[in-house]
């Protein structure tokens, strides 16, 4: 019986899955090289990066911006259509803020909310003033936005976010140098998507010419 077992430990320590990787044949030169293509472009792309201290500047006057814009007896005409997109385009990043409470919300509406388990306040403010009931779904679909922007926002910029900041700048608000980074990664990656939609609707020109030719 112990020399049964013995075997069966032996097979195990020979046949471990760490062994049967390192017995796998490697390709030393590719694995190199596509660890070297890697790092240079970790490198490349951090370089580009803008500075975080910046970025955090413009998050601060942004929201005292948006506090500013909300306190405001009348609203933007185009708040109601801005209000459908953060309910369709920015649904995701809308709904994770309501699911957690939307604390940006009250903050931007001078709202004080007394903890994560506490009853939310916005709904008491719309029945203590209907007349501003426009206003809190308008904070709510901006802070829910807003409360989406991180470091990743510079570092991997998407259309969203870009269309965020330009409707920002619509209204009146001055971009800073990295929120303008952000509109310009946005605006680019749309005229990309274009080009793309033009060629592929363009007609194939040797198709023309074998239509001719077989007239």
């Amino acid at each position: 019986m112990d020399t049964v077992l013995s075997e069966r430990t032996d097979l195990r320590r020979v046949w471990s899955p760490a062994k049967r990787m390192r017995l796998r044949p490697q390709g030393p030169a590719t694995s190199s090289k596509r660890s070297v293509r890697t790092e240079g472009d970790w490198v490349g792309r951090r370089a580009a990066w803008p500075d975080m201290d910046k970025c955090r500047e413009a998050e601060t006057v942004r929201r005292e911006w948006l506090a500013t814009l909300l306190s405001r007896k009348t609203l933007p005409k185009d708040a109601g259509k801005v209000i459908a997109q953060g309910l369709t385009t920015h649904r995701r990043d809308v709904g994770t803020a309501i699911t957690n409470g939307n604390a940006l919300a009250h903050t931007l509406l001078s709202v004080t909310r007394e903890g994560y388990w506490e009853a939310d306040k916005l709904a008491a403010l719309v029945d203590q003033s209907p007349a501003r009931t426009q206003h809190v779904t308008l904070a709510i679909v901006l802070a829910g936005i807003e409360a989406s922007t991180s470091k990743n926002t510079w570092r991997y910029p998407d259309s969203t976010k870009s269309a965020y900041f330009s409707q920002l700048a619509a209204w009146g608000y001055n971009l800073s140098e990295v929120e303008q980074i952000v509109v310009n990664a946005g605006v680019s990656t749309d005229a990309a998507v274009d080009g793309q939609e033009q060629v592929e609707d363009e007609p194939d020109a040797d198709a023309e010419d074998d239509d001719l030719g077989s007239e």
